[in-house]
């Protein structure tokens, strides 16, 4: 009988076992699937990201062919160098605006910061003179209960006899009173001393974020600014063709026979010289300055809170007229060629609050 129920116990722990390997070896199998599956979704993928990768090689080689070949041409070579110099014209402008930008808004930020500092320095004193004063008063307010509290103790003490057992109650009810001023005051106290501590520590904000007019007023200047180097690089013939040349490939537009390419090639050297110079000038922000209050007094806004000015509109006399008979000088180009053209893409290095 006992054999018997030992045999039955191994048979049963082995088919146990046998059981326990056969969902082992499922569950890896199952496992092996998943992960081959995976790799495969991932030698896909690889093989699309190289795919793509040996396109782009493969443009970019056609396009140094391409490039090759035209500076291996007589007949496109200069014109292929003076492409990439007006290119190189068009981002040097590109970057002025931007640093000009940058360099509004960080002066705009330091006076508004200046202002902001002051301001809660003054605030600041208020608060931390207010939790001073409070502090003193409670201070004084607490010993002023403590000295009662003393002297109803001296009484109690002193009526301590039988005949004085209704004032000894009084006296006592008193005390209790006083005790729990004494406590809520003493709370009192520990919050303002936690507010005069975490005041104290207190520091001025550092993110200070322009307002409203400060962008309107650097936008605006931005737009002057712009104006002025269209005029100043038109005159010179460059304005367009550098504008021309960022926007369209190269080989597309044809600058002209080798001498002409040579003397632009040679203007656009000297004219951002000549601008670099002009720029850094100190009645350079005088003279844009000047044309930034023409373009306020035009200047139209859809929003309270927008800061950048709807497209000036051109009268039929081609003069722009703003408030008080303020005109747009002959010195500037008309703003609605430089929001239409957008030449040195200005929309792109325009500041918001």
């Amino acid at each position: 009988m006992v054999s018997n129920t030992l045999h039955n116990t191994v048979s049963d722990a082995g088919q146990d076992n046998d059981q326990a390997r056969r969902l082992a070896l499922f569950s890896n199998r199952v496992a092996l699937k998943k992960a081959y599956a995976a790799l495969l979704k991932q030698q896909e993928r690889d093989a699309r990201v190289l795919q793509a990768s040996d396109q782009d090689v493969q443009r970019l080689q056609t396009k140094l062919d391409y490039l090759e070949n035209l500076l291996t041409e007589p007949d496109t070579a200069f014109s292929t160098l003076l492409f990439f110099r007006l290119r190189g014209l068009w981002r040097q402008c590109h970057r002025f605006l931007a640093a000009r930008a940058d360099t509004l808004s960080t002066r705009a930020s330091g006076r508004r910061r200046v202002v902001a500092i002051e301001s809660w320095q003054a605030k600041h004193r208020l608060h931390m003179k207010t939790l001073d004063d409070a502090i003193e008063s409670e201070r004084a307010h607490m010993q002023a209960l403590k000295k009662r509290l003393r002297v109803l103790s001296n009484d109690i003490e002193r009526a301590g006899s039988w005949w004085h057992w209704w004032r000894r109650r009084a006296l006592q009810r008193q005390k209790s009173g006083l005790a729990l001023e004494l406590q809520s005051a003493l709370i009192a106290h520990n919050d303002t001393m936690l507010e005069h501590r975490r005041s104290k520590r207190q520091r001025a904000p550092k993110g200070i974020t322009l307002s409203v007019n400060d962008a309107r007023q650097i936008n605006l200047t931005l737009l002057a600014t712009a104006q002025f180097m269209h005029d100043y690089f038109d005159e010179r013939g460059l304005a367009e063709k550098a504008r021309v040349a960022y926007h369209r490939d190269v080989g597309v537009v044809d600058f002209g026979d080798d001498r002409r390419c040579r003397e632009l090639f040679s203007a656009a050297d000297s004219a951002m010289a000549a601008f670099e110079q002009i720029a850094a000038a100190g009645d350079f922000d005088a003279k844009i300055n000047k044309q930034v209050r023409r373009l306020a007094a035009l200047a139209r806004y859809d929003t309270e809170q927008s800061v950048i000015a709807e497209p000036f509109e051109l009268p039929l006399d081609n003069v722009l007229r703003g408030e008080g008979g303020l005109t747009i000088s002959n010195s500037f180009t008309c703003p609605k060629v430089i929001c239409d053209e957008d030449t040195w893409t200005l929309s792109a290095v325009l500041v918001k609050p």
